[in-house]
This record gives structure tokens, C-alpha cells and sequence, in this order.
């Protein structure tokens, strides 16, 4: 119950008092708390004029940050003078992540992004367009934006999140000019449902919520469904390849060792906990004497051949699902320039993500035609 969607009202009450932190008593009621259904790490609180989202630790619930937004030109709400002050009418932002770029268009408010890191990595099509066109502006790589271009910019809200190696002390910088940065945590979570309900924290800001609970709606029923499906035998699987001679591979509690377990497949480290943030580190020998007879692989790279991953190491041709062909990668929705939409979207739409490797799992010729995200790499 304290996770699930709960929606409390209370009388309205105007005014709030000054407190000190985000757990004092209030003498300022919220006619609405939204709790997230699978996602614990922010709440969204509906006040009398103005609204206020709060991120959490999802271990015990404390406040981290929180932001407020209300309308322009009017005070700070009395009692939220330390959350980031947003304006509830946004027309102009930035997005740091291509994953955040995702989500916007998703919500159909691609028109209000002025500029992105990463333009070249983006797949989305009508904001390549908007890209080609100088509709959106590029400030860089999102571990290091131009600052002054930002700037320049006079965005309502800047996106980002706290994985950008320039970290705060650069982006501090937005900060010192007044501009609302937004750090959004959806890549810390571990379950795919979870991660994609951080819809509704985009959503929030641009007064888009309707939209983003029947979004999540159709890919939390689909999700299901597609989860609940039964399977006969399940493959084992194994997935990425070495990055300067360590082999990282997700641990148990990750997010795609669940994607992989829901979708029908037995990941070969499931049971093994983190070496790595929610990742093993493995050399190949370690990683070849559990794998070396599994049934399926999965890449979440751009490759697209047998043989062009046979040149980057002769030995990945001993694995047996490198000879019976049963090697799959997530490029099928990608660019020339090494965008790929699975990195874009899927974190928003696992379901489909769910829907490919299912069919991967349950039929050993399936065709390309009917997966959305990954193909079978060809010889």
C-alpha cells in the first residue's frame, strides 16, 4: 500500500509556514500526494496555487532535493525557499540526455527544446529534424555542456542527471545564473517499471501529467502481460563483451537482469551480487567458463555482424551462441552516427524492449520483421 498509487486529499489550506527542512511539521496541507506505484525515489505534493515534486532515498524515504513550481512573477511559496523554483509555464529547456530528449517527445513537447547534448547520438527523427533545421540548438556532450551557450540560451529548466562526468561544479554554473537544473535519477533504478514510470517526473514540469499516466498505463499492462506469458524452457543468456580487457556484466539487482528474467531468459549471473556499482567485473576466462555454452547473447551496442565482432576478439567465435548464430544486438533503430534508440527510448517503453527479448527467448528462428529494438547479427 505505501507504494502503490495513493492519492490523499485533504482541505485546502492557504498560505504555508516557515519550516526549517523537508520533515518538519507542516501547517500547510497538500490537497494531493501522488506516490509513484513502483518508483521510490520522489513524490509529487498538489498545493493551493502551486505544486512541488520531492526526489527521495528509496531506502528510507528521506528527502534528498525538491523542486517547486509555480507561476511567475509571484513570491516563493512561504516554506519551500530551499526547493529549486521552477516557472509552471515552461516554453524553453535544455536536455543534457538523450534519454530525457526521449521523454519529452514521448509527452509531445518536443517544440520547447532549444538545445541538447549529444545531437548527434539523438535517433528521434522529428527532433533531428528540428536539429537540422537550428529549431534545437547542441551545447556539447552531456559530460561537458557549453556552459556560456546554456546560458545564452535563457532556458525555463536545464535536464541532466548526476552521471555527467563534468558533475555539479561545472553545471553549478547554470545554477549561478538563475536557471532551474533538474536532476532526474531514473538510471539509478533497478526494475524496468520503475524506471519507466520516471515519465510522470518529467511530466510534472510541464504540466503533462494526464498524458504521462496513460502512457505509463499501456506499457505497465503490456509489460505484464508480456511478463506473465509462460515459456516451456528457459534459455540461458549472457550479454555485453570486454571494454579495455574487463568484461562488465550486470550483477543480480540490475535492470536488465530483470528485463532479461521477465522476459522468459535465465542470465547465467542472476545470482551473483555487484562487484561494480550494479555491475561484475570479470576478465574473459571468468566470464567464459560460466558462458561458454549458453544459449543466447545479447549486445546492447551497435554491432551488426558475426564477423565484425569476430575482429574485435577471435575468441568471442568460441561461445556457442557465436556458432549456432544466436548472437543479438540492440542496433536495429540506429544512425550513422552511433545513435541507438534502445538507449534513447527503451528506458520509457520497456515493454517493447520486453516484447524482442521474449520472442529471442521462446522462438530460435525468430524473424527480424517482428522485433523493434534488436536484430540478429548476421554473418
Amino acid at each position: 500500500m505505501r507504494w502503490g498509487l495513493i492519492i490523499l486529499f485533504f482541505l485546502s489550506i492557504s498560505g504555508c509556514f516557515q519550516r526549517a527542512n523537508h520533515q518538519d511539521e507542516k501547517s500547510c496541507k497538500a490537497q494531493k500526494v501522488i506516490y509513484p506505484k513502483y518508483s521510490k525515489r520522489f513524490v509529487m505534493e498538489y498545493y493551493n496555487g502551486f505544486r512541488t515534486l520531492s526526489v527521495l532515498r528509496p531506502e528510507d524515504s528521506s528527502f534528498i532535493t525538491g523542486y517547486v513550481v509555480y507561476p511567475k512573477g509571484k513570491p516563493v511559496p512561504k516554506g519551500f525557499e530551499r526547493f529549486v523554483a521552477v516557472d509552471d509555464q515552461l516554453a524553453k529547456m535544455v536536455c543534457l540526455s538523450t534519454t530525457h530528449v526521449a521523454a519529452i517527445r514521448l509527452l509531445q513537447q518536443e517544440s520547447k527544446i532549444a538545445a541538447v547534448a549529444n545531437a548527434s547520438l539523438i535517433f528521434d527523427t522529428a527532433v533531428q529534424t528540428l536539429i537540422q533545421n537550428q529549431k534545437i540548438s547542441s551545447v556539447g556532450k552531456d559530460f561537458n555542456p557549453e556552459i556560456e551557450k546554456i546560458i545564452l540560451l535563457h532556458p525555463d529548466i536545464v535536464f541532466t542527471d548526476a552521471e555527467n562526468g563534468s558533475g555539479i561544479g561545472v553545471l553549478g554554473k547554470i545554477q549561478e545564473a538563475k536557471i532551474p537544473l533538474v536532476i532526474s535519477n531514473d538510471y539509478k533504478e533497478q526494475s524496468p517499471l520503475a524506471r519507466a514510470e520516471w515519465i510522470k517526473f518529467f511530466a510534472f514540469f510541464l504540466n503533462a501529467e494526464e498524458k504521462a499516466d496513460s502512457l505509463f498505463s499501456i506499457v505497465e499492462q503490456e509489460y505484464t502481460t508480456i511478463a506473465q506469458l509462460p515459456i516451456a524452457k528457459r534459455p540461458t543468456v549472457f550479454c555485453n563483451y570486454p571494454y579495455q580487457g574487463i568484461w562488465y556484466t550486470p550483477a543480480s539487482k540490475s535492470y536488465f537482469t530483470q528485463l532479461m528474467t521477465d522476459a522468459g531468459g535465465q542470465y547465467v549471473f542472476a545470482d551473483r551480487a555487484a562487484t561494480n556499482g550494479l555491475n561484475l567485473s570479470l576478465n574473459f576466462e571468468q566470464l567464459f567458463g560460466v558462458a561458454q555454452h549458453a544459449d543466447v547473447w545479447l549486445l546492447t551496442s551497435a554491432d551488426k555482424t558475426l564477423s565484425g565482432l569476430q575482429r574485435i576478439d577471435e575468441k568471442f567465435s568460441w561461445f556457442d551462441a557465436f556458432k549456432k548464430e544466436q548472437v543479438f544486438s540492440a542496433a536495429k533503430r540506429s544512425n550513422s552516427n552511433g545513435g541507438i534508440d534502445y538507449w534513447e527510448s527503451a528506458c520509457f517503453l520497456p515493454h517493447l524492449a520486453l516484447r524482442d527479448l521474449h520472442q529471442i527467448f521462446v522462438h530460435q528462428h525468430v524473424s527480424e520483421d517482428s522485433l523493434f529494438y534488436f536484430n540478429r547479427l548476421k554473418p
